[in-house]
């Protein structure tokens, strides 16, 4: 039986700026879901939950951390077109 290739998916024609900032748009995405998380935490005391939450907040700063590599990549090859601003996701302020 041959198998069949799958589609390949089509490339957004992006310009390294649109690129950069689609990148940095992903990252305040992934902060914000973070947050989220963590003010959902407060109105709570139950250990499952908070466990979660720490799962989604670890997970949410290691996705974050690989976007600004990519984005300190692209800078790297095509010079920065504007400044890199990192945003981490982490816990609400107190």
């Amino acid at each position: 039986m041959e198998r069949r290739r799958p589609r390949s998916r089509p490339t957004p024609d992006l310009t390294p700026d649109q690129l950069g900032r689609y990148l940095d748009y992903c990252s305040e995405l992934l902060s914000i879901i973070g947050k989220v998380a963590a003010v959902y935490a407060e109105a709570t005391n139950d250990g499952q939950v908070l466990a979660t939450v720490n799962e989604i907040e670890t997970l949410t700063v290691g996705l974050s951390s690989k976007i600004w590599q990519k984005i300190a990549l692209l800078h790297a090859t095509t010079g920065p077109q504007r400044p890199l601003q990192m945003h981490l996701p982490g816990p609400a302020p107190a």
